[in-house]
């Protein structure tokens, strides 16, 4: 399962950024957060002035084909509406393949995108965090639901899974939930006030 992230960090240029990032992914392999990852990968262009609205759209082609509430996507839904998301992103103005592609090479300055100063994309950032509460509140409500089943069915259920969910949400830990987080702060879904010097980077993880 692949999932996009952007991490914060302070750095003076974009490869020490880089290089910062990889070294905090260390410690979070193995299966811990991730098994795997790439800078950009399938989240390439994230960071582009078009990908906040181009992924909204693109949201709308997810739902015609597996009508669905959050904003995970699998990867099999990515491949089969890659023809429509090309379009979309083309029509938008995109250039190269679109943000939804499940690409590991592409040109340097396509690549440009994937690490960017964070005051020159605050507003995809925000975006990208999404409805921090609402996640909460469905995970929490998904474990008290199975939980309920456990004991009506005396047997067990996903409601472990899913209070780890919660948990991992609620105090905003690095996990493969987190949609954006701070390497400074030590805190996932928030944007630091003073954004100079900050970086944001696009990372998708595998597990």
């Amino acid at each position: 399962m692949h999932k996009g992230v952007i991490i914060l960090c302070e750095a003076d240029d974009r490869e020490q950024a880089r290089a910062r990032v990889e070294a905090f992914l260390e410690n979070y392999g193995e299966g811990n957060v991730r098994d795997r990852y790439a800078i950009g990968g399938r989240r390439t262009g994230l960071l582009s002035t078009l990908s906040d609205k181009f992924m909204e759209e693109a949201q709308k082609i997810f739902k015609i084909k597996e009508p669905r509430e959050d904003w995970f996507v699998s990867m099999q839904l990515v491949k089969e509406c890659q023809p429509e998301l090309q379009e979309l992103w083309e029509k938008m103005g995109g250039e190269w393949p679109n943000p939804h592609s499940d690409h590991y090479k592409l040109p340097e300055e396509w690549g440009l995108y994937d690490i960017m100063p964070l005051k020159d994309c605050v507003k995809i950032v925000k975006n990208f965090i999404g409805d921090v509460e609402g996640r909460e509140k469905e995970a929490r409500d998904r474990m008290i639901k199975a939980k309920k089943e456990e004991k009506k069915k005396n047997m067990g259920s996903m409601s472990g899974y899913y209070a780890d969910k919660y948990s991992k949400i609620m105090y905003r830990d690095f996990s493969f939930e987190s949609n954006v987080y701070d390497i400074e702060a030590y805190t996932g879904e928030e944007i630091p006030e003073n954004t100079d010097n900050m970086w944001a980077v696009v990372v998708d993880m595998h597990n």
